[in-house]
């Protein structure tokens, strides 16, 4: 079952996908990081006392504003099914202790 949420609300190492970004300024930005809809994304760390969120994309890990990730819609649940019909899958990153 597919749920819409937005990323703000994704669990740590849940993935999801894009469904759509709200702030056309925030979309611009993130396109040139390879953030569109239908990317497989990944929270792989929260800053603590709401602090930044860091996102696998690919190979990369982007760090955002909480306000910034609850722009940013995304399809969580079936997340291989959701958007495009791949079986694109992130690679793993190596975990940090904090």
């Amino acid at each position: 079952m597919q749920t819409l949420k937005t990323l703000s609300e994704l669990a740590l190492n849940e993935s999801a996908r894009i469904a759509s970004i709200e702030d056309s300024r925030l979309a611009a930005m993130l396109l040139e990081l390879g953030c569109k809809p239908g990317t497989l994304v990944r929270l792989v760390r929260k800053g603590l006392f709401q602090g930044p969120m860091y996102v696998q994309v690919g190979e990369r890990v982007i760090a955002m504003r909480r306000a910034e990730a609850a722009a940013i819609v995304i399809v969580s649940g079936d997340a291989e099914k959701a958007g495009n019909n791949t079986r694109e899958q992130l690679p793993e990153t190596p975990s940090t202790s904090h």
